[in-house]
């Protein structure tokens, strides 16, 4: 704990269970309710992907790619 750096609340915060207040004491508001989102979002795509084979992940990996816009693909450099 003594070679934790200044910002070790918030690093301590993200790592463990956001909901403990000794960890968000330090925080602004605005701190501690974007940790507690971003814990959120983080356990319901944990939950999500869990029931998911990798070839399932995979296949919708390729399904979302296959319907961006050429807008994302890389531009030709030459003519050749």
């Amino acid at each position: 704990a003594a070679d934790m750096p200044e910002g070790a609340p918030a690093a301590a915060a993200e790592i463990g269970d956001v909901s403990r207040s000794a960890d968000l004491s330090g925080l602004t508001k605005a701190q501690r309710d974007y940790l507690r989102a971003q814990e959120r979002n983080t356990k319901r795509m944990v939950s999500e992907s869990k029931h998911k084979s990798y070839r399932d992940r995979v296949s919708s990996m390729n399904e979302y790619l296959s319907n961006l816009s050429e807008h994302y693909d890389v531009p030709r450099v030459s003519k050749h």
